[in-house]
């Protein structure tokens, strides 16, 4: 999308652990079917080199979050909770544009903290779900489940 003078662009994060650039068909994958990524990545900036500023889950998704390097953050590894005191993207653009932060956030175990996000559902995959949602907060995790009932 074109962003007009009326009409501010969307901004989408889709965050996933582990996954290259080349496991999606936009980027020239013949054998995986990702139909709803590639449609984003189609119509989007898509982000060609990328680097993180650190290769563990927690420090590099406070970076994106928040713009700073992990030694600013204090988070330099995983299962540390961000601080609220630290300004998120969603503080950042509050002001300007609905957010929301949906899934996984992995910065630390506080699934009520908003950082500044206007809707909130936050979700650790461990064991167990842990999740914002009590009607969800003691089921056994899918993918754990999945690995159970294939005996994997």
């Amino acid at each position: 999308m074109i962003p007009t003078q009326d009409r501010k662009p969307n901004i989408l994060f889709i965050l996933t652990d582990q996954q290259r650039r080349d496991s999606m068909r936009a980027y020239g994958n013949k054998w995986i079917k990702t139909p709803n990524l590639d449609k984003l990545a189609n119509k989007s900036f898509v982000f060609e080199n990328t680097y993180v500023t650190q290769p563990v889950c927690t420090p590099a998704r406070a970076s994106i979050m928040t713009g700073l390097y992990p030694y600013a953050t204090g988070l330099q590894r995983n299962n540390i909770p961000l601080s609220r005191d630290i300004p998120t993207i969603g503080d950042m653009i509050s002001d300007e544009y609905y957010n929301a932060h949906m899934g996984k956030w992995h910065l630390g175990d506080d699934m009520t903290a908003q950082h500044g996000f206007d809707k909130w559902e936050a979700v650790e995959d461990f064991q167990r779900v842990r999740t914002t949602r009590k009607e969800y907060r003691y089921q056994e995790a899918p993918y754990n489940q999945w690995l159970r009932d294939h005996d994997v």
